[in-house]
């Protein structure tokens, strides 16, 4: 329920006689201590779970491929690939793991377009 509707519910209270004026403002003031304290509470950001990539062939709107695979899956993947990878490969795939890391709600952060076909790739957080 919304606070105006509470507020709402409180007068009505009143106006109905179920509860006096002075218990209808307290329960104003402790509702405005809730909305104050629900306003200045930081919001803690979004851990990024999901990397998604959709490629969209020739201009359409449907995804031909649309891969969702799971951030922490990304990260065992290194471990077990690093040991067929090049050591170049494995820090470019660590820089990206870093910057997933850095910035969890950075959505599409990769869009590559071919102009000539309407092929697109997008990469993405969620």
């Amino acid at each position: 329920m919304s606070i105006s509707e509470e507020r709402k519910r409180i007068l009505k209270m009143v106006e109905a006689g179920t509860i006096t004026a002075e218990e209808a403002s307290q329960l104003l003031e402790a509702l405005e201590a809730s909305e104050e304290k629900a306003v200045a509470a930081p919001s803690k950001p979004k851990k990024a779970r999901w990397l998604r990539i959709r490629i969209v062939e020739g201009g359409h709107e449907k995804p031909t491929i649309n891969l969702k695979i799971p951030i922490g899956l990304i990260g065992l993947a290194k471990k077990i690939g690093g040991r067929f990878l090049p050591e170049s490969e494995m820090k470019n795939l660590q820089e990206i793991l870093d910057g997933l890391a850095a910035d969890p709600e950075a959505g599409k952060f990769l869009e590559i377009v071919d102009h000539d076909d309407g092929d697109r790739v997008e990469i993405m957080v969620e």
